[in-house]
């Protein structure tokens, strides 16, 4: 472009005026410059447009981007949240089964020992009814025991008067004798 702006240029000045007049290849020096800026300003606007695209669509993926880390954020404090729940759902699930347990336990455990306490009962009452059981054989033994004694003496007394009663004497103390004195001391 800027060759032939020189080229014509120069005719200009060789030839006469009115052959400019007439020429209709001459293009004066000013239109050839607007030309120019014409291209340039068009190619201005061309790459302006297209930086202006870009930077839009830069924008919209920044955007984009943008709303899907807020929406991932948004998801997962919702999963963390729904974690928390059911994590405190489960804990709270576990305690009252181990309070469940332990009120068992404490039941089983009471149980145990009102079995315990009962038994032990029907064991010291076992002991004393065989205690008394016992006693009163005892007692019953010694009674036996005694009368025993008291008609073994009552049958030898009984015994010697007949043999008094049958020789109609009274004889002095003998060694039988002797034997019943002493009987009679022990039963006093």
């Amino acid at each position: 472009m800027n060759n032939a702006s020189s080229e014509g240029f120069a005719v200009a000045e060789a030839k006469p005026s009115f052959f400019l007049q007439e020429s209709s290849s001459f293009q004066p020096r000013g239109a050839l410059y607007q030309g120019d800026m014409s291209s340039h300003v068009e190619e201005l606007a061309r790459k302006q447009s297209v930086k202006m695209a870009t930077d839009l669509a830069d924008l919209e993926q920044k955007q984009r981007v943008a709303r899907n880390e807020e929406d991932a954020s948004w998801d997962k404090a919702e999963r963390t949240a729904n974690q928390r729940r059911a994590s405190a759902m489960l804990d709270a699930e576990q305690s009252r089964r181990v309070a469940e347990a332990a009120a068992l336990d404490a039941d089983a455990q009471k149980e145990r020992e009102e079995n315990q306490k009962k038994a032990i009962e029907v064991m010291e009452a076992e002991r004393e009814r065989r205690s008394s059981l016992s006693l009163q054989a005892d007692q019953a033994a010694q009674l036996e025991a005694e009368r025993n004694r008291k008609a073994s003496i009552e049958k030898m007394e009984k015994e010697r008067r007949e043999r008094v009663s049958e020789t109609g004497t009274s004889v002095k103390a003998s060694p039988l004798k002797s034997c019943f004195n002493a009987l009679k001391e022990n039963a006093k």
